[in-house]
């Protein structure tokens, strides 16, 4: 059994025992170790290898064998850490993502930033020093990505140029907060100051995307907000401002944290855009992202947002699956104005298992899985 408690409802418990049964059953994770995006109840078919989730998994099933000592979540990580070591590239880089085992040649510095995150952790856990070099070795190719005035490119095309594109995922843009997170805990392992350097300059220049009332603006050119992005950034903020480096950025994290928090709606879902004309969805993973925001601060005693993240379990637990095989305990990522949009998301459903742990653990256990968030 996992060693957290969740208040006495045996209906919460088997929400989570769902959610984890299908990262770990239903076939998501590839024989070879990675993870896919999504599965396509419609055409019962899986989508496509993604590192970025991969990494985000490494970092769960490292969690969730902290918390219960069972070898099978070890396991899993390590099959999917050793995915990692096979398909990195000579520079450091990954390829963004596999379609029938063929690699899509474009390269993303977020994505690399989760891969390291997981790389981090299985180094934690076992103490291999492999993970550690992988590790230092894509974090230095992010590092040659960094611009002049600290922010970091996208990425590369498959003919190595950069990628620079009017989208909140291909352009320097709010959600590369986080990779700064992240290169600060490579510093805290390596004692190489290039990264805590590269940290404090993606900071200087991120922090610069946040309006007055805590919002994020996607990237430097637009007044739009994605919530993803936005929750991206603050998880950057939140991480950073643990650390004696960052102590200032606490205030940036709660003011990001206090407006999104304005904007849920009244049945707990979170839109996906602010300040634009697109149709706003409402999405599974900003909620989850949020959730776990939230709780970090009504932890911390900052501010009560018991609430907001009532209604935002509520609106989640309607995503869950509850039928078949495959999809049984993922999270479905969004529903538009007509009907649920029947992807199973690895993503949302690994932040949704968060989350549940993060509101439902004992204090002891918090302070373990809040160093590794």
């Amino acid at each position: 059994m996992l060693q957290y408690k969740l208040d006495d409802n045996r209906a919460q418990e088997k929400i989570l025992e769902r959610a984890i049964k299908w990262i770990m059953t239903s076939g998501i994770q590839d024989k070879c170790g990675g993870f896919y995006s999504w599965y396509d109840i419609a055409r019962a078919k899986y989508s496509f290898l993604y590192p970025e989730v991969t990494g985000y998994a490494i970092r769960q099933l490292v969690q969730l064998y902290l918390s219960s000592n069972s070898n099978k979540y070890l396991k899993n990580a390590l099959k999917a850490g050793n995915w990692f070591l096979n398909i990195q590239l000579e520079d450091g880089g990954f390829y963004y993502k596999y379609v029938n085992n063929v690699p899509n040649f474009s390269r993303f510095t977020f994505d690399t930033g989760s891969i390291i995150d997981g790389l981090i952790d299985l180094y934690d856990v076992i103490g291999d020093k492999n993970y550690l070099k992988s590790a230092k070795q894509a974090a230095d190719w992010i590092l040659n990505l960094q611009q002049k005035d600290g922010s970091i490119l996208a990425g590369l095309d498959e003919n190595l140029s950069p990628i620079k594109c009017k989208h909140w995922s291909r352009t320097s843009g709010c959600h590369h907060i986080k990779t700064a997170s992240i290169l600060l805990r490579l510093y805290v392992k390596s004692r190489n100051h290039k990264y805590l350097n590269s940290a404090k300059r993606i900071i200087a220049w991120g922090n610069q995307l946040q309006f007055q009332n805590g919002r994020f603006r996607s990237y430097q050119q637009t007044k739009k907000t994605y919530l993803h992005a936005h929750c991206y950034a603050l998880e950057g903020l939140v991480r950073v401002s643990n650390s004696i480096y960052f102590k200032k950025e606490v205030y940036n994290a709660l003011c990001g944290a206090m407006w999104l928090s304005s904007i849920q709606n009244y049945d707990g879902s979170i839109p996906n855009w602010y300040n634009s004309t697109k149709e706003n969805m409402k999405v599974s993973d900003a909620v989850s992202q949020a959730l776990r925001i939230w709780t970090i601060f009504l932890r911390k005693g900052n501010i009560n947002l018991s609430k907001n993240i009532q209604k935002g379990l509520i609106f989640l637990k309607s995503f869950q699956c509850k039928e078949r095989v495959r999809a049984k305990g993922g999270i479905i990522y969004a529903i538009d104005t007509i009907s649920k949009i029947n992807h199973v998301n690895t993503c949302a459903t690994l932040f949704f298992i968060q989350a549940l742990i993060f509101i439902n653990s004992n204090e002891k256990f918090y302070k373990l899985i809040e160093k590794l968030y």
